[in-house]
Order: C-alpha cells, then sequence, then structure tokens
C-alpha cells in the first residue's frame, strides 16, 4: 500500500507575522492616505471654480444693488415732494404731479441676490468646501445682509399695499388708468406717463389724506432703512470680491 507524504509547511514565526501584518497595515494606510490626497485635491479644485463662479454672482449683486438703491432714493425724493404739496396747499393746482408720483410709488423694484453659486454649494453639502477661514466668514456676513434685505422687502411689500389702499380713497382710478401708453395695437403696456392735465382727487377731505400720507412717511422710513442696507450689501461684496481675488489668486477679468 503507497503511502502519501504530506509537504512539510514551514512554520512562520512570530516576527513574520507581525512583519506581514504591518505591511498589509501600511498598506492599506498608504491608501487611505492617497485617497484622502486625491478627494483634497478634487475639492481645492472645486473649491477654486466655485469662488471663481462667486465673484462673478457678487460683481452682478454689486449692479442689481446699485440700481436698486438708486431707484429706492428716486422714491424718497418723490414722497417727499408728495408731502411738500400737500402741506403748502398747492396740490389743487398740482394733481397731474400727485398721479404721476403716487403711481411712481406704487412699483415694485426689489433686490434679487445672484445666489448660484451659494445654492451649489449648499447642494455640495454646505459651505464646507472653503477651508479659508476669513473667505467663509465674510460670506456668511454677506448673506446675513442679503437676508436682511429680503426681511425689508417683505415689510415694504406689506406697507406698499397698505398704501395702495389708502390712495384708492385719494385717486381717481379712471385718471390713473389714463396714464398707462399703449402700443402701436392699442394694447396698454406697463409704462405710464405724466397726465397733460390735473385731474381732480376724489377725496379733499383731511383725514382720508392725512391718512395716505402717515402710510406714506412709514413707507419712507422703510425704504430709507433698505438704502441703508444696499450700501452695506454693495460695500460688502466689494470686500469680498477683493478677499477673494487675493486668496485664490484670481485675475481680473
Amino acid at each position: 500500500m503507497e503511502v502519501h507524504h504530506h509537504p512539510e509547511v514551514e512554520k512562520k514565526g512570530f516576527k513574520a507575522y507581525l512583519l506581514e501584518g504591518l505591511m498589509i497595515f501600511l498598506a492599506v494606510t498608504m491608501g487611505f492616505f492617497a485617497e484622502s490626497i486625491r478627494e483634497n485635491i478634487t475639492d481645492r479644485h472645486k473649491e477654486h471654480e466655485y469662488m471663481t463662479s462667486l465673484r462673478r454672482d457678487l460683481q452682478n449683486d454689486i449692479s442689481e444693488a446699485k440700481f436698486i438703491k438708486q431707484d429706492k432714493l428716486k422714491g424718497l425724493s418723490l414722497i417727499d415732494s408728495t408731502l411738500r404739496s400737500f402741506e403748502n396747499g398747492d396740490f389743487k393746482t398740482k394733481t397731474s404731479d400727485l398721479y404721476y408720483w403716487a403711481r411712481y410709488l406704487g412699483i415694485r423694484n426689489y433686490f434679487k441676490a445672484n445666489d448660484g453659486t451659494i445654492q451649489q454649494l449648499n447642494n455640495a453639502g454646505g459651505l464646507r468646501l472653503i477651508h479659508k477661514r476669513n473667505v467663509l466668514d465674510s460670506l456668511q456676513h454677506y448673506i446675513n445682509n442679503v437676508k436682511d434685505e429680503l426681511s425689508l422687502q417683505g415689510i415694504e411689500e406689506v406697507q406698499l399695499i397698505s398704501y395702495k389702499e389708502s390712495a384708492g380713497d385719494v385717486f381717481d382710478a379712471q385718471a390713473t388708468n389714463k396714464m398707462y401708453v399703449k402700443s402701436d395695437t392699442g394694447i396698454a403696456r406697463l409704462m405710464f406717463q405724466k397726465l397733460d392735465h390735473n385731474p381732480p382727487l376724489i377725496s379733499y377731505d383731511n383725514k382720508d389724506i392725512n391718512k395716505m400720507l402717515m402710510k406714506l412717511v412709514v413707507l419712507k422710513g422703510i425704504r430709507l432703512a433698505e438704502v441703508s442696507n444696499m450700501n452695506r450689501i454693495i460695500r460688502k461684496a466689494d470686500l469680498l470680491i477683493q478677499l477673494v481675488k487675493k486668496e485664490y489668486n484670481l485675475e481680473d477679468e
């Protein structure tokens, strides 16, 4: 009967097992570090792209804020003109101006931030991709100012509706409708112009007029706050642009 002999397996010593374990540990660790470095490089590349996009958004925000600021300043000037006209008592012979000012003051022009980059950052996991703390802090302050403006605009909208209701007790709707500019097709457009005559008011009652003017005074206070906030938004957006350009070595476009 043939007997099969199994080959002898060399027994490994403790040091051999320890060395093998150490090699496996080092391989796993190096793989982990390599993956971490790769992710870090990818994140820094994305961060640079986001900052380039953020700078464009901020530049557009500055242009938008400047436009809104000028519009609010014009509205404030018309509020003062309206208050002065009623105070001086010459409003009865200058109703064409009053109708035009009232119509203009009813227009809504609100600031809307170009927040595409911020939304993308949030979708990518929040603002964690921004590893420069000073940029992150400055951006957060800017976002807070934009939120303040949204809050002010909500307050203005409520007050504007209230003002329009009280203006309806003083101004004639038919006269107001005639201020709309008509196109060649005869369809009224959003544009309007001052009337070439002085239509009468539907109420000269002091209570009706005072109620309307009081709401204009409140509206004035809100829009003054918005002008101040527009100045902050413009200033902080500009500072943030300069900071981003410096920290990420962005060239001027």
